[in-house]
């Protein structure tokens, strides 16, 4: 696993610690809110030779249990630029805290 990126998350209860994790070589360039209250990750692959075909976010204390899993129809991904954009669909509850 290759770390994307890390990141806090809190409100007046909570603190959390997101962590993206990757199998493959690739560069997270945003992280938004999207139209279905979900997530919305833009990025590209660091190699030409590989891509994608599902991402999930799972919880820390059960990496076996996926709280949402996405394939192609979420997906988008330019094969000449290698640039992707990932669409969690939601609502995915507290997930952005300003």
């Amino acid at each position: 696993m290759t770390h994307v990126c890390i990141g806090f998350a809190s409100n007046n209860k909570v603190v959390k610690v997101v962590e993206l994790l990757s199998e493959r070589y690739l560069t997270v360039t945003q992280i938004q809110p999207n139209e279905q209250e979900g997530v919305r990750f833009t990025g590209q692959m660091m190699s030409k030779t590989v891509g994608l075909y599902a991402a999930r976010i799972v919880a820390a204390s059960k990496m076996d249990k996926d709280i949402v899993l996405v394939g192609p129809p979420q997906m988008q991904m330019n094969k000449t630029t290698m640039e992707f954009m990932i669409d969690f669909p939601g609502p995915l509850e507290d997930i952005f805290h300003s």
